[in-house]
C-alpha cells in the first residue's frame, strides 16, 4: 500500500515542475545541438572556401609557371629549328658547291656568269659571251656533261643537267652578248 502525504496541488505543482524542467533541459539541448551544427556546418563552409581560394590561388600560380614554360619550349623550338637549318644549309652549301664545280667544268673560255640563282635544283643563270657559237658550246657541253654517281663507281657516268634551256640572247656589242641559260641539275648523282 502507498501512501501520500504530500496534498494533491503539490503533487501536481512537482509533477508540473518536473515536467517544465524536462521540457527545458530537451529545448536546451536541441537548441545546443542546433548552434553547435550551424557553427559547425559554417565552419565546414569557410574551411571549403579558404581551400577553393587556395587552390585558385596555387592554379593561376600554375597558368604562369606554364606560361612561362610555353615561352621556354617555344623558344626552344625556334632554336631547334633554326639548327636544323643551318644544318641543312651547310649540307646544301656542300652539295651546291660540288654542282657549281661542275658548271665550272662546262664553261667555255669566253663565257663569264654574271648571276646565278638555285631554286631548289632548278638554276638560272644569266652569262656573257663573246659569240653565239661560244653560247651554244656552253649549251652543248651542259647537255653533255656527264658524272660518275656519288659513292658507286660501277655504274657509267649519267647526265647531271637536264632541260637545260636558253631563253635568247643579246648582242651588246660586236664580239659580247648577253643570254640566260636554265636547267635541272640530277642532285642524285652527285650525292645520295
Amino acid at each position: 500500500m502507498k501512501i501520500n502525504l504530500i496534498p494533491e496541488e503539490k503533487s501536481t505543482e512537482i509533477k508540473e515542475q518536473r515536467s517544465n524542467f524536462t521540457a527545458t533541459a530537451i529545448a536546451i539541448v536541441i537548441a545546443a545541438t542546433v548552434i553547435g551544427l550551424t557553427v559547425l556546418l559554417l565552419s565546414v563552409n569557410k574551411l571549403k572556401s579558404k581551400q577553393i581560394d587556395d587552390d585558385k590561388r596555387s592554379i593561376d600560380r600554375i597558368k604562369k609557371e606554364l606560361k612561362d614554360y610555353a615561352e621556354v619550349e617555344k623558344t626552344l623550338i625556334t632554336v631547334e629549328s633554326g639548327i636544323e637549318d643551318i644544318k641543312k644549309l651547310n649540307d646544301s652549301s656542300f652539295k651546291w658547291n660540288r654542282v657549281l664545280m661542275e658548271i665550272e667544268k662546262t664553261l667555255p673560255d669566253d663565257v663569264v656568269i654574271k648571276s646565278y640563282e638555285n631554286n631548289e635544283g632548278k638554276i638560272s643563270m644569266r652569262a656573257t659571251a663573246i659569240s653565239v657559237e661560244t653560247m651554244n658550246k656552253l649549251l652543248e657541253s651542259l647537255m653533255n656533261h656527264k658524272v660518275a654517281k656519288a659513292g658507286d663507281d660501277s655504274i657509267s657516268p649519267q647526265a647531271l643537267f637536264k632541260d637545260v634551256k636558253c631563253t635568247g640572247y643579246t648582242k651588246i656589242s660586236d664580239n659580247q652578248i648577253d643570254f640566260d641559260v636554265s636547267f635541272q641539275v640530277e642532285g642524285g648523282i652527285l650525292w645520295n
